[in-house]
């Protein structure tokens, strides 16, 4: 129940991104990407959040270097890290099928021995940091 988790989406706008809202209550896990409830706990820096939640968000398509730098401002010590394959939105709109692309992050911590895959399936993966 301790374990503190990177919900990666994609989706820019975190007001759609129904994956990470969700996720807390369903996984009875600590997100610590997700934003709503954080303006009751991050008092004069809501705002430098949702700055830094959009630039992770962005890294789903990118490298290891990308999740480093952006993951910083979240925590040291996460545990897991959350990628969703299958996206149900963009932008507030929903994803054509067609239009979807590998994600680049889920190969990068694929290849990276600091993670191990804990769950895969059709809508994400999860990989365990290994300490």
């Amino acid at each position: 129940m301790d374990s503190q988790f990177l919900v990666i989406t994609g989706e820019p706008d975190a007001m759609c991104e129904s994956s990470a809202e969700w996720f807390p209550a369903l996984a009875e896990r600590t997100s610590l990407s997700t934003l709503q409830g954080r303006e009751w706990i991050s008092i004069g820096k809501f705002g430098e959040f949702i700055g830094h939640r959009a630039a992770l968000q962005s890294c789903i398509d990118g490298d290891m270097k990308c999740l480093d730098a952006q993951s910083e401002f979240f925590s040291r010590s996460l545990d897991y890290i959350y990628v969703s394959v299958n996206a149900p939105t963009s932008n507030c709109r929903p994803v054509n099928s067609l239009d979807k692309k590998t994600n680049g992050l889920v190969v990068a911590l694929s290849n990276d021995a600091s993670y191990s895959i804990a769950y895969r399936s059709d809508a994400a993966v999860i990989f365990e940091k290994i300490k």
